[in-house]
Parts: C-alpha cells; sequence; structure tokens
C-alpha cells in the first residue's frame, strides 16, 4: 500500500496524518523535514532574486517530493510555485546533494523588493502534507560592483606570469562562493579590451579590485591578446600570451561584462601578477679538515710524581714527540712568560706547514695552591682569541688533560680551552650519580647508544681519567684493562683572508666565512622556511651595522622589511671553535670494546641528546629554498599549495615566516578553480 507515492511501511507518522486528514477533511502540515540551506537574496541594481535550497527529512524523500517557493512585493503575490518552472535570469543546473535529498538554486527577475518570502517542502507532488520554513532572507541595495553586485569578475596569472586567467566569484551574503556553485548557479561572463600596465589602485576593501577604475587606465597599453573571452564557468585563460614589452607591468586591466535581469552590466576587471620569486642564495661552503697537534707536556723534571699516570696522559693525546715543559719553578714569577715563549715559538715552527692547528697539553702535576693550573690559564688567554681570529693557518683551540679536575675560569678561554678529566662515577655505589661540573666541561659522548652495563660487575675506566680515579683503578685492576687511545684529532672550519668570528654566548661561535652575502633593494622582500632546508638551524646573519649581534636566518625577513632595503652577510654557527674526535678500547667485564666519540664544549648532561655532529662532517649547507628572495610584484596577492588565490594577503606580509609552494593554474585549465 501507498500513500502520496509512499510507502506505508517506512512512514507510520505519515500514515497517521493521512488518516486524520481522511476523516476530517482539513489541510493538514506534517514537518519533519530538514532544511539545511534555505537562503533567498535580492539584488536592487541586478533585479535580481536569487534562491538556494538543501533539504532532506529523516523519512526520506523521493522524486515524487516537490520544494517551492512564495513571497509578496509591491506588484501582488506570488503564490506558491517551483521556483525551476518559471523564466531563469542565470543558468541553474540540475545538482545531487546525496540519496534522500533535494538541493539547487534559482534566479527570477524582481523589480520591486520582495517580503514574506516562505520556503516549503511537498512530500509529494499531488498531496498536501508538507514542511514549510521562513528562509534566511537579504536585500543588498544598488551600490559599488565589489560589494552590491553578485558576482565580480578577476583575473590571475599562471606561473610564467604570461598567461592570464579571467575569473568568476559568486558573492552573496551567507553563501560561499563554492557552496553556491555547488547548487547549480552558473554565470556567463565576458573579458574583451584588455590591456596592460602599472596600477596604483590598492583598496582593502576591494581584494579583487573588480570596478576599481570606472574604465582602464590611459597609461595602460594594448595587450594585443584575445578579443574576447566568454564563459559560462568560472574561469577561462587567455589563449595567447602577453608580449614580451608588458613583462615590466605589474597587472592586465580589461573590460568585464556579466548578465543580470536588466540586460547587462560592464565593470573594469583586473589581474595582478604573482609575486617573482628565486633562492636568495644556494648553499655556504665551509671546509672543515682536521688540525695539526701540537703537542705539550708540563710536568715536573726534578721528580715524578706518578709514571704511571704520565704514561697514560701521553698516550690518551697521541703524543709522540711532545715538547716538554718543566714545572718544577712554576712558582717563579717569569715562569708564565717563559712557557707562553715555548708556546709562540713551538706554533711558529708548525704554522709554515700551512695547516690549522690545535694544542694537546698534558698537565702532570699535584700542585693543590692551583698555582700552575691559573698560570697556564693565563699563557691560553695571551694566545688562543688572537689566534682564533688569524687568517688560516691557526690556532683553533687548545685541549688540556689534567692531573685532576678543573673547571675554567677565564673568560677569554671558557670557549677555546677543553679542559679534562671527567669524573669517575662507579655505579656499584651510586647508579644514579648525578655528575658533577667537570663532567660537564669534558663531557664524552659517545656516538652510539650509551653502553648498559646491567647487573654486571664494573671493571671499565673513563678513557680521561683524573690521577687519583687511576690510580684507584690499578689498584683494582691491571694497566692492561685501563684502556687505550687508538685515534684523536679535532675538526675546525678553515678561515679565509677575510672570514670574521662572533661569539655567541659561552660557547658558540658564529662564523663569517667569505663575504657570502644576500642584497635586496626597496621592493624586494624574503621569505624563510626551515622545513626546506635541514640545514637552517646552522644558518646566521649580520647586517652591515657592525654592532649587531648576528640572529638566526629565520629572522631576517621581518628585519629587511623593517629596514626596507639592505646587505646582510651569511655564517654559520658553531657549537664549539673546535670539535675532538676519539677512537678508543675500553673494557667491561673483560671484554674489550671498540668507542668512537666526540668531546664537545660546555654540554650538560641532560643536553647530550640534542648534540649533533653532523655539521662537522660537510662542506656544503644548503640555504636553497630555506631563503626566498621577492624581487618583484611582492605586494601583490599570492597562491598556496592547495591552489586558493589568497586575495586579501599580500607576499611580502603573509610568507615571512611561512613556506612558499604555490600552485598556480595552467593553460589552457578552465573550469571551476580552488576559490573557497
Amino acid at each position: 500500500m501507498k500513500l502520496n507515492g509512499l510507502k506505508v511501511s517506512k512512514i507510520c507518522a505519515a500514515f497517521i496524518a493521512f488518516l486524520l486528514h481522511s476523516c476530517s477533511k482539513v489541510p493538514l502540515e506534517y514537518t519533519p523535514a530538514q532544511f539545511q540551506i534555505a537562503q533567498a537574496v535580492w539584488y536592487e541594481a541586478e533585479q535580481t532574486l536569487f534562491f538556494f535550497w538543501n533539504v532532506g527529512s529523516p523519512l526520506g524523500l523521493r522524486s515524487e517530493s516537490v520544494f517551492e517557493v512564495s513571497y509578496v512585493n509591491d506588484d501582488g503575490q506570488v503564490g506558491w510555485l517551483a521556483p525551476q518552472s518559471r523564466e531563469q535570469v542565470h543558468i541553474h543546473e540540475s545538482v545531487s546533494c546525496g540519496a534522500g535529498r533535494i538541493c539547487g538554486s534559482a534566479s527570477h527577475k524582481v523589480v520591486k523588493e520582495p517580503r514574506a518570502l516562505s520556503f516549503r517542502l511537498r512530500y509529494h507532488r499531488d498531496g498536501e502534507i508538507s514542511a514549510v520554513v521562513k528562509p534566511e532572507s537579504f536585500v543588498i541595495r544598488s551600490g559599488t560592483a565589489h560589494q552590491n553586485r553578485s558576482f565580480v569578475v578577476y583575473g590571475v596569472f599562471d606561473e610564467s606570469n604570461s598567461f592570464v586567467q579571467w575569473r568568476g566569484r559568486h558573492v552573496f551574503p551567507a553563501l560561499r562562493n563554492e557552496e553556491a556553485q555547488a547548487l547549480g548557479l552558473r554565470r556567463m561572463f565576458e573579458i574583451t579590451n584588455q590591456s596592460f600596465g602599472n596600477t596604483s589602485t590598492a583598496e582593502p576593501e576591494n581584494p579583487y579590485l573588480y570596478g576599481a577604475e570606472p574604465a582602464c587606465p590611459q597609461s595602460y597599453s594594448q595587450a594585443g591578446v584575445d578579443d574576447l573571452v566568454r564563459t559560462n564557468e568560472r574561469a577561462a585563460f587567455n589563449q595567447r600570451a602577453l608580449p614580451a614589452s608588458a613583462s615590466a607591468a605589474d597587472s592586465v586591466c580589461a573590460s568585464a561584462t556579466v548578465k543580470d535581469a536588466t540586460g547587462s552590466f560592464t565593470a573594469t576587471a583586473f589581474a595582478r601578477k604573482n609575486p617573482e620569486t628565486r633562492a636568495a642564495f644556494s648553499s655556504l661552503r665551509s671546509p672543515v679538515k682536521s688540525t695539526t697537534s701540537v703537542g705539550f707536556v708540563i710536568a715536573p723534571c726534578r721528580r715524578t710524581i706518578s709514571l704511571q699516570h704520565l704514561n697514560m696522559q701521553k698516550q690518551r693525546l697521541l703524543l709522540e714527540s711532545p715538547v716538554e715543559i718543566c714545572s718544577d719553578d712554576f712558582s717563579q714569577a717569569d715562569f708564565k712568560d717563559r712557557m707562553s715563549a715555548v708556546f709562540q715559538e713551538r706554533i711558529s715552527q708548525v704554522r709554515a706547514a700551512g695547516n690549522d692547528m690545535t694544542l694537546y697539553i698534558a698537565l702532570n702535576h699535584d700542585d693543590l695552591t692551583k698555582n700552575l693550573v691559573l698560570k697556564l690559564e693565563q699563557t691560553l688567554a695571551e694566545i688562543l682569541p688572537d689566534e682564533r681570529a688569524r687568517v688560516s693557518p691557526r690556532v683553533t683551540g687548545a685541549f688540556v688533560f689534567d692531573s685532576s679536575q678543573h673547571v675554567v675560569t677565564n673568560p677569554l678561554i671558557k670557549n677555546l680551552a677543553l679542559w679534562c678529566p671527567s669524573t669517575f662515577v662507579d655505579p656499584r655505589v651510586d647508579p644514579f650519580a648525578a655528575p658533577d661540573e667537570s663532567q660537564r666541561s669534558c663531557p664524552v659522548l659517545p656516538d652510539g647508544p650509551p653502553l648498559n652495563l646491567g647487573p654486571v660487575q664494573l671493571s671499565s675506566l673513563p678513557i680521561l681519567p683524573s690521577r687519583q680515579s687511576y690510580e684507584n683503578f690499578l689498584s683494582k685492576f691491571s694497566e692492561a684493562n685501563a684502556g687505550k687511545m687508538n685515534s684523536l684529532s679535532a675538526l675546525a672550519p678553515q678561515r679565509t683572508a677575510i672570514s670574521t668570528d662572533v661569539a655567541l654566548g659561552d660557547f658558540a661561535w658564529v662564523t663569517f666565512f667569505n663575504n657570502e652575502r644576500v642584497t635586496a633593494g626597496n621592493g624586494e622582500f624574503f621569505s624563510f622556511c626551515a622545513a626546506n632546508s635541514t640545514d637552517a638551524s646552522r644558518l646566521y646573519f649580520r647586517t652591515a651595522a657592525a654592532a649587531q649581534q648576528p640572529l638566526p636566518l629565520g629572522n631576517l625577513p621581518a628585519v629587511h622589511s623593517a629596514s626596507q632595503g639592505g646587505s646582510y652577510e651569511l655564517g654559520l654557527i658553531w657549537d664549539f671553535p673546535f670539535l675532538l674526535r676519539l677512537e678508543y678500547t675500553n673494557f667491561l667485564a673483560g671484554s674489550a670494546n671498540a668507542v668512537v666519540a666526540s668531546v664537545p664544549f660546555g654540554l650538560s648532561f641532560n643536553q647530550q641528546q640534542s648534540y649533533g655532529s653532523s655539521g662537522w662532517t660537510q662542506q656544503d649547507f644548503q640555504i636553497g629554498n630555506a631563503l626566498l628572495q621577492c624581487t618583484r610584484f611582492c605586494e601583490h596577492p599570492f597562491f598556496d599549495e592547495s591552489g586558493t588565490y589568497n586575495a586579501r594577503q599580500t607576499w611580502r606580509d603573509a610568507l615571512q615566516t611561512n613556506c612558499y609552494r604555490p600552485r598556480f593554474p595552467r593553460p589552457p585549465e578552465g573550469g571551476f578553480p580552488v576559490d573557497p
């Protein structure tokens, strides 16, 4: 059995309503329908009333269901009718919004303002059961073209800025462009009289510049492209490219004509070129090389403190023929000067070979007053800062292997001298022992994951132990179990004659190598995208102002935007002046283990996980597309990676710290581009 074309078994409520109607002979309303969209918009200047609807029912709708509208104006009342049954001002295609739903659009010529608008859904064209709603109603009075009309026309360019794609965009108060499109509305528009030039028009409230000028500027030149572009889709390309003479022009202007109930309407439409960009700088080259070892032993000559420990220090530093400095009279006033002279002489001898140098110093002593250690600090403070600033070959820094723990106190060498040993913490005594200051100043970090001792007995020794730790170890185990150093080297970047180093924090340096810089003038801007370069975090810059501290490269776009023009020198940040690399053999529970490790500057234990030495093993640091430079049309809107045209934003303002990965339209694409 069917009721008004619907199966009774599926709609019991409708069946009950039918029975009541049959008994009383009184028209009834049944309203379970749900309107997702119910809108009516009247444009005074166009004399056009638009309808948009999308309605469904939990009971389901069939082809026999009918959508109808009703309204009143000063010419009288328009009774219930299907909006598609009257002559349409525009094209409205039949669309589907899913099973059990009815949706669509319509446009009627209505000269006078409509009132009392109503929408209803009749479940069957021959029945009286219906759902009635008051739609969202809007009245748009006559006014400017971009704010008071239902359709705007604008142009965009392809990637080469040679072909123009003309686009139309629906403009309704509570319905998005693509929603109106999805409901079947189609608009015909025509483009004629195209010309190119430079526009000074800027209207924040008119981002597409539709109707911004009463006519195309007289200063514009005829483009010599298509005489007519016509489409009822939302986009169509010119078939011919702009001439070469238009390359410097920032826009194309045309006459755009659209149909409405009054006949037609013509206004100016503009197409603005895409921002033109390029990689600001391709890569920085940093020749990182191993330095030459310059070895010294500072120890008493007239007595022996611990020969075993001294030999261990020499082995760990791989000192074969070191310069020996007797420290018996270190308390003498001239001892520091004599020690400094020895250092300087040996450095001069090695410099002639033409390679950067690193000092390796075995400091063997039992001075509890710290006088000897402090005099060595003073000596290094006289040598290392000046050497650090020299052109290669130079001394990159010093590695001191002391008899006891010491933390560098002289600020001049705090970031130029590694001072060991590290503390030996026996996990049998305290498996959760916190590292002390010495361990922070000399952290030996294995390249691989840390070894897990588990419950086994400890029979290993840190490769750089103090004399006390070493002697304690030997009292329990043999010297053969103390391990040995297999290789030791320092890596450092070479410096040219114009290289400069700038200290950053306690340990970091920024090196500006060889006048690598980017320049930009007025009208040019930058965009930084860290995701486009794995080396982005290593890159820094500074301005011509010598007093300015280096800043991360990601700050360059904002700095430049504020200054409008300048030159920016590019450099690399180093965590330390040189990286000490070593390979040694130690013994865990009687088994030999080869370990490759690094000794960085100034790392606390809780920073070990973030430490990485990749920057010390590569020659090129890629900037590539991490730093883009916009050279022309930077104040124009732009396409994003989805192909959406960001009409209200400019490349300059929106992309300083955002990635620019545009997807441009390509000739001869047309149809319905992404345009929410």
